[in-house]
């Protein structure tokens, strides 16, 4: 059996009752911060021009989240997870470099909305759609990354995955639906070439694609059936390895995919987690010393290249690039001792934070390289103009599965992201997921 087939043959037969209780528990956090990202991510102006690009759209049975009315399944999907990455907040599985909820999930939910599947049948489409996505991203790996935009690519896999799952495709139709979304994967880096809006986009399209790649399949439209390893599929053509044998070992096995979830502790790039946890405690320690960050001579970040690449930007001139600035993000933190307020618009202009922004300097560390993703290492050192030095390193963010958030940090990020709506859209995701009452904000 090739992979296309044996991930589909697995998406279309799991069954609601074989999700372990890690599976669930995680799945619980994964849809309520889905929810809670979706939602902000709705009121930002990137979000409300992608709803004014369908003007003629409107009365479909599928809920677009922050907005009155319905739409059609593909474009709820597409308004929801373009939302739900806006502000980078959204949740990361950091091995296959990949936000696995803004697509998988949106998917999911505008064909449930538009079919009336039960939330049993919901929740497994989520988990099989993770894990097929997050499968797939593995194997693509940083060979894929340093070309292509894993969110959108591997995307719009793991959304057909879930979206046909809703739809209760066969394995055969399943395969199919596999097969039509991987020749429609896209989202290339270009946009950080000269700083276009595309990213978020990436993932809308992907979720997009999946609706529309399951649509297709149950229709009968034949997909590419070797689209996954085939000698012109995706790893073959835009980097991975067909031969890795995470692609498909241990398919049905606890533990699944979805319990290796980051749900994301800062709204910014997740290359930076790692280096403002290590920036947060040298600010401790320097703040101990009676240290000010006015003293500041230069800060050095070794990190590993992608961190660098996608995260790199020096000047940057609006809230969206600074979330992609790890000179800013740094001194962020250095001079604050948080992020609060560092992705406004007004906050990459703020005199002091970009003098110390052009003392950071990004330096590439080969051993750093070889253990991304597996972790995401840095190290800090920020030198004063008295000769004194402050050092940290970090290899896994807050968030991720070796620190995950408390109960506690999670309620907060839910209700830093709805405000006075928290109970209210907490409640949606309880009956909209079906998920016991007391689940939604817990831990794996």
């Amino acid at each position: 059996m090739t992979a296309t087939r044996e991930l589909a043959a697995f998406a279309s037969g799991l069954a609601p009752d074989a999700l372990s209780g890690a599976a669930e528990r995680m799945l619980a956090r994964a849809v309520t911060d889905f929810v809670a990202c979706t939602i902000a991510g709705a009121a930002t102006a990137s979000a409300k021009r992608a709803r004014c690009a369908f003007p003629d759209v409107s009365g479909g049975a599928a809920q677009v989240l922050g907005s009155e009315g319905g739409a059609p399944a593909h474009v709820a999907a597409f308004l929801n997870a373009q939302a739900c990455h806006a502000l980078e907040f959204d949740d990361l599985h950091g091995p296959s470099i990949y936000h696995p909820g803004a697509p998988t999930i949106s998917a999911a939910l505008a064909v449930a909305d538009r079919t009336g599947a039960d939330a049993a049948t919901l929740r497994a489409a989520i988990v099989a759609g993770y894990e097929v996505g997050i499968r797939l991203g593995a194997a693509a790996g940083t060979a894929h990354y340093a070309r292509h935009h894993t969110t959108g690519t591997v995307g719009a896999l793991g959304a057909a995955a879930a979206a046909g799952r809703v739809l209760g495709l066969d394995a055969a139709a399943m395969a199919d639906a596999l097969g039509i979304a991987v020749t429609h994967a896209a989202a290339l880096w270009a946009f950080l070439d000269d700083k276009a809006d595309s990213k978020p986009f990436h993932a809308a399209h992907a979720a997009m694609i999946g609706v529309l790649a399951a649509d297709l399949a149950a229709a009968g439209v034949r997909g590419a059936r070797t689209g996954i390893e085939g000698p012109h599929g995706f790893l073959a053509t835009l980097g991975g390895d067909a031969a890795s044998p995470g692609l498909c070992a241990g398919l049905g096995a606890a533990p699944e995919k979805i319990t290796e979830l980051t749900i994301k502790a800062y709204p910014c790039c997740g290359h930076t987690h790692t280096g403002i946890a290590a920036a947060g405690e040298i600010r401790a320690r320097m703040a101990a010393a009676r240290a000010e960050p006015g003293g500041i001579a230069e800060i050095l970040v070794d990190t590993y290249a992608a961190a660098i690449a996608v995260a790199g930007a020096a000047s940057p001139a609006t809230a969206a690039e600074a979330a992609f600035s790890y000179p800013h993000i740094v001194a962020w933190v250095l001079s604050h001792g948080s992020l609060s307020g560092a992705f406004t618009e007004t906050a990459p202009h703020d005199p002091a934070i970009a003098r110390l922004a052009r003392r950071v300097k990004l330096h590439r560390c080969a051993a750093f390289d070889a253990a991304y993703p597996a972790s995401q290492p840095v190290r800090l050192a920020v030198r004063m103009h008295d000769g004194e030095i402050f050092t940290a390193e970090a290899q896994y963010a807050p968030g991720t599965p070796v620190h995950p958030l408390s109960d506690d940090d999670f309620a907060d990020k839910i209700a830093t992201l709805l405000g006075p709506q928290a109970g209210a859209w907490t409640a949606f995701a309880r009956r909209r997921f079906g998920l016991p009452p007391d689940a939604a904000g817990k831990g794996a």
